[in-house]
């Protein structure tokens, strides 16, 4: 994967930052020198099969399925948000990149 590649990623992902990021995504993805090391990362996550378990936590949220509904377990659904660097390795292992 190449800088070129991470910033392919980066345009096509949506900007929601999570708090388990250390930067918020729209500052990382204006800052070209942060594009070698997101590479870096993401190239050796992928060459040793190794996934850190930081990348694994998530913040899961309940929203309702449908407006309007009690909110009551049978009407909500888990929404997870996960760090930035963690769904661009996800995104570079799914294109094969």
């Amino acid at each position: 994967m190449s800088t070129s590649d991470v910033a392919s990623l980066i345009r096509r992902s949506a900007l929601k930052s999570c708090p388990l990021d250390t930067m918020p995504s729209r500052l990382v993805s204006n800052c070209d020198a942060l594009r070698p090391l997101i590479a870096a990362i993401i190239n050796k996550s992928l060459q040793t099969g190794h996934f850190p378990e930081g990348w694994k936590e998530a913040l899961v949220h309940p929203l309702l399925k449908i407006a309007g509904l009690d909110a009551v377990n049978k009407n909500l659904i888990p929404v997870s948000n996960l760090a930035f660097v963690s769904k661009l390795t996800e995104k570079a292992a799914f294109d094969g990149t």
